[in-house]
């Protein structure tokens, strides 16, 4: 699998130039985070939802996605997208995200930064 290095500095410019996040914790340590990207009117990203390994299937992930899901709707956002790997979509088709038709595909351009 392959991983995405990021800086602490970068870091922290991703979360300045996120639209919303809301974080998890679990005995006062960060158990997992998501983030919306906006134009705070038509459309949303869900850009990251990511737990712990160790804190994963224990609702976090299913209360983080609903936060960000009740942002939008406060916000009055027409469409919410967000990008799943395979095997985690069928998480998300059980909170009511559906996937798009293969005459409608997501893109996507290049894989950079990511190294093996």
């Amino acid at each position: 699998m392959q991983t995405l290095k990021i800086s602490e500095n970068d870091l922290k410019r991703v979360f300045e130039n996120t639209w919303y996040w809301t974080t998890a914790y679990q005995d006062e340590n960060i158990a997992g985070v998501g983030r919306l990207l906006s134009d705070g009117i038509l459309y949303a990203l869900i850009c990251d939802i990511i737990l712990l390994p160790d804190r994963q299937r224990m609702g976090i992930g299913t209360e983080i996605l609903t936060r960000l899901v009740k942002k939008c709707q406060e916000s009055n956002i027409r469409r919410v997208w967000l990008f799943a790997a395979p095997e985690k979509a069928r998480f998300y088709e059980k909170q009511g995200f559906l996937i798009r038709p293969e005459e409608a595909p997501g893109m996507q351009l290049g894989e950079f930064g990511l190294t093996e």
